[in-house]
């Protein structure tokens, strides 16, 4: 599905590489997804999403990376609202996500009911992709980058980067070290210590117009993964800000509890 969705926009990339980790016994790649990308490129299997990210960047020849997690969607001009970002003097740049939902426990297609019809490959390639008549939400997340970009909350810099939708120049890639491998499979943060690491080296910018839809799913032991993905994240960086990230990233999780949650770290001896 996302590379169908890209398909809309291929003329605005140089180029499109898959990076897919995977032991070498279970390497294997259906040809119309072959067909649609400029290489392939292979980890060894459980390094998780920062391995991954670092493979494919260090394959990639262009001097912008664009960096797109396989469950997402995007529609035509993507790719030039990231660039028009960087463009205007920004290392990095973060797009805005849109979870795009659908029936619990299952992938998202379209809501049932008339007039509606599961995502069709083709047609994404043929027409690009148009949101109109999905259910749209807004994660806890995303509403404290874009608090943050809209100036209406004082938060950090580095929440504005998520993994899956984010631009970023090659040479700050290199000189910043990539994403830090030793989260493993983790679920979550490593893209946050990536930015965190990021804000103190350059200018970052955020890009509401470059919009990636989320095929919103189910995870189980999301919250628990988070838990162990934070305290990784706060063994590495002593910060209230990351301190107090379960107040955000929780089921309960708000942008007030966590500017809450930073006030009382920061009074914690």
């Amino acid at each position: 599905m996302t590379l169908s969705a890209l398909a809309s926009s291929c003329a605005e990339f140089g180029e499109i590489i898959l990076a897919v980790d995977l032991p070498e016994d279970e390497r294997a790649v259906p040809g119309e997804v072959a067909e649609r990308v400029d290489r392939i490129v292979w980890t060894g299997g459980g390094g998780g999403r920062a391995a991954v990210r670092n493979r494919g960047a260090a394959a990639a020849r262009g001097e912008l990376l664009l960096f797109l997690d396989g469950d997402m969607l995007v529609g035509p001009g993507f790719v030039a609202a990231h660039r028009a970002r960087i463009a205007a003097g920004c290392g990095a740049s973060r797009g805005r996500i849109r979870e795009l939902l659908g029936a619990a426990a299952r992938p998202c297609l379209r809501e049932p009911g008339p007039g509606f019809a599961p995502l069709d490959p083709d047609r994404l390639a043929a027409d690009g992709f148009d949101p109109a008549g999905y259910r749209i939400g807004i994660s806890v997340l995303e509403s404290a980058v874009e608090a943050r970009g809209s100036g209406a909350r004082a938060l950090p810099l580095w929440l504005a980067s998520a993994g899956p939708n984010l631009m970023i120049e090659r040479s700050l890639w290199q000189r910043s070290g990539g994403w830090n491998e030793a989260f493993g499979t983790r679920w979550g943060c490593e893209d946050l210590e990536f930015a965190y690491r990021l804000a103190a080296m350059a200018p970052y910018g955020l890009a509401p117009a470059a919009t990636g839809y989320h095929l919103s799913h189910v995870q189980p032991d999301r919250w628990a993964e988070h838990r162990r993905a934070v305290a990784a994240f706060a063994a590495l960086h002593a910060d209230p800000a990351i301190d107090a990230l379960p107040a955000l990233l929780g089921p309960q999780g708000s942008v007030p509890a966590y500017e809450a949650a930073i006030g009382r770290h920061k009074r914690t001896p």
